[in-house]
């Protein structure tokens, strides 16, 4: 068995998940773009369309588009561009029956004037700015170009909440706006919308760190763990009292320790600087991450095994993030980078 970093994700669960975010949300789709959140975007949507009902997924760019095309175009699966289009995308975009989700007036004229090039329409998604100020047509713009957009077809308008993990009263201030727009179908929410009450579910609520087993944020609703991250110890040594660990002394021992050294680190996309790793039943103190090595403090423990957990069952995504406040668990299985061996289990 190689001993290298491995993330090992079980695809069974992801169905699992999502089957159990749709019972309570009635109609969602998946959120697959970065790689599905690092899990691996082409085993993930090969999975939920061969074991659930899932046929909507979401990407980020063109790029991400083409290679879910790939790996779905035998299903009648719809695949949505949240990043919006350049005007050199459109054709490929187009070609491909790829919806694109615009979020400014410059692209719904560029998606109209090709319509009208190909004698044809077909439908884009609208994202509307209701309070999160980031990608959003403004409302207003919306009526204004209602007449453009009605001859085009719209499939559906959408908006991200801003605090939809948390209870707060923008949330129903963002609901208020988008709500002025009828006759459309929406998409409301996030995986946030299982959190939220009956009225956020209208349309195709958008899942993503949900289905992969996120626990952060969650309330505790009944989710499985998705991916498990574990690296394996190389060395071990003992410190004395006094002496430093790391560049730049960044670690001091304030007693005689013993540490271990694992063959993961930031180059791997492993960043993580405060917490702990699991080993050998315990909870090991993290003290160092260079690019290469992460240094644990493992004086209290009996190291019968060289294998650590970096991430599952007993180093949660919320563990991780209470521990790391400006760090959310997400930001690791995004970042982690070719050198960890992704291996699929329950495929079937």
């Amino acid at each position: 068995m190689s001993k290298s970093a491995t993330f090992q994700i079980n695809l069974q669960n992801i169905a699992y998940n999502y089957n159990y975010i749709k019972s309570n949300v009635n109609h969602c789709g998946a959120v697959v773009k970065c790689n599905a959140y690092g899990f691996g975007a082409t085993k993930v949507v090969e999975h939920l369309i061969n074991n659930t009902d899932c046929r909507s997924f979401f990407v980020n760019d063109i790029n991400e588009a083409i290679e879910i095309f790939n790996v779905s175009k035998e299903s009648d699966s719809k695949i949505y561009i949240m990043g919006g289009f350049f005007d050199y995308e459109i054709e490929e975009i187009w070609s491909r029956n790829i919806i694109p989700v615009c979020f400014n007036k410059e692209q719904i004229m560029l998606w109209s004037e090709h319509c009208k090039k190909c004698n044809k329409n077909k439908p884009i998604s609208i994202q509307i700015e209701t309070g999160l100020n980031r990608l959003g047509l403004d409302i207003n713009d919306f009526f204004k170009m209602k007449s453009i957009l009605d001859s085009i077809g719209i499939d559906f308008v959408m908006h991200h909440l801003a605090c939809g993990y948390e209870e707060y009263s923008t949330n129903n201030s963002q609901l208020e706006k988008i709500n002025q727009i009828q006759g459309c179908k929406k998409s409301l929410s996030s995986s946030c919308g299982i959190l939220l009450e009956e009225k956020h579910h209208e349309g195709l609520s958008r899942i993503g760190r949900f289905l992969y087993g996120s626990n952060e944020q969650s309330k505790n609703i009944p989710l499985k763990s998705v991916g498990k991250l574990t690296a394996f110890i190389i060395s071990v040594k003992n410190v004395l009292k006094g002496e430093y660990v790391g560049y730049s002394q960044g670690y001091q021992a304030q007693k005689d320790i013993k540490i271990a050294i694992v063959n993961i680190g930031y180059g791997d996309g492993y960043a993580i600087r405060k917490g702990f790793a699991f080993t050998n039943g315990s909870y090991a103190p993290i003290i160092s991450c260079s690019m290469d090595y992460l240094t644990l403090d493992v004086t209290s423990i009996n190291l019968n095994d060289d294998k650590v957990e970096l991430l599952g069952e007993n180093i949660t995504f919320e563990k991780i993030a209470n521990w790391n406040s400006k760090i959310k668990g997400m930001e690791i299985t995004c970042n982690l980078g070719s050198r960890v061996k992704r291996e699929y289990i329950n495929i079937n």
